[in-house]
């Protein structure tokens, strides 16, 4: 429709994804495939195809619960883990210079919106259901335009194949990976 539309494509944000660890099949199924699906239509069919200039981007939506693992949500924190490994395969450089599309990630902090909404209800059962109840409450949750802003700034600013996180209404920093061979015994 965009491209019908717009004759053009140059940013896709793939924001694929449930919250919801009680129906953790289709939280899989959605918060994983649909961000592969959303890959492989921009970076393979449509954003080489039609951007208007040298380069395209897309952002994948992944969430701080993807760097920090959240025992609140283990499932959906996995899924988020999973888009930033897709992330990153998929941002690498010979990516880019086969396509011309940047690969990017955002990591947003808990955020005021629909999704938070009855958190307590998306819980794996009782028990954690009552950790949320006793934890997130204290989690401090930054607006939404907190987050387009750290959006619009990666799209204008990032490297393929990096992580942002935007948290706590403040300006998105880039999360770095060490490389595994920093770890490696002498």
């Amino acid at each position: 429709k965009t491209i019908e539309v717009f004759k053009n494509l140059d940013i896709l944000i793939n924001n694929a994804g449930i919250f919801n660890d009680a129906i953790w099949e289709k939280e899989i199924t959605i918060n994983i495939n649909g961000v592969v699906h959303g890959i492989l239509l921009g970076l393979e069919h449509y954003i080489p195809k039609f951007k208007t200039g040298d380069e395209g981007v897309i952002v994948n939506i992944a969430s701080v619960a993807g760097i920090t693992p959240s025992g609140l949500f283990p499932i959906y924190s996995a899924t988020k883990y999973a888009v930033l490994g897709m992330s990153k395969a998929f941002g690498n450089q010979s990516h880019y210079s086969r396509t011309g599309v940047r690969t990017l990630t955002l990591c947003p902090g808990l955020t005021r919106t629909p999704m938070v909404t009855g958190m307590s209800e998306c819980t794996l059962g009782p028990n954690y259901k009552r950790m949320v109840e006793k934890v997130v409450p204290n989690i401090p949750m930054q607006k939404p335009e907190s987050v387009a802003v750290a959006m619009i700034h990666i799209i204008k600013h990032a490297a393929t194949g990096t992580i942002w996180v935007a948290e706590n209404d403040e300006e998105p920093y880039e999360y770095k990976i060490p490389p595994r061979e920093n770890f490696a015994p002498k």
